[in-house]
């Protein structure tokens, strides 16, 4: 499973519990995130960090697309 979100604090403060619960069933969960210094936080929970330029305020649709294009491994 994989969680994008802009901010590795964002995803400790909102979806940690659901990423905890999803390892628990069976999934590998993994969190694409731009850099910062909870990045160690994510790691220390054993999920997997894909570092992503994601600013936190997407307002540009050429940049957001981007964003997709490298998430997408097929490209």
């Amino acid at each position: 499973m994989l969680f994008v979100v802009n901010t590795p604090e964002f995803f400790l403060s909102h979806r940690l519990p659901i990423a905890l619960a999803a390892r628990k069933v069976g999934y590998e969960v993994h969190v694409a995130t731009a850099d910062g210094v909870a990045v160690q936080s994510i790691k220390s929970f054993g999920f997997v960090h894909h570092k992503v330029a994601i600013a936190r305020s997407g307002q540009n649709p050429f940049t957001e697309r981007a964003i997709k294009t490298n998430l997408d491994p097929r490209s």
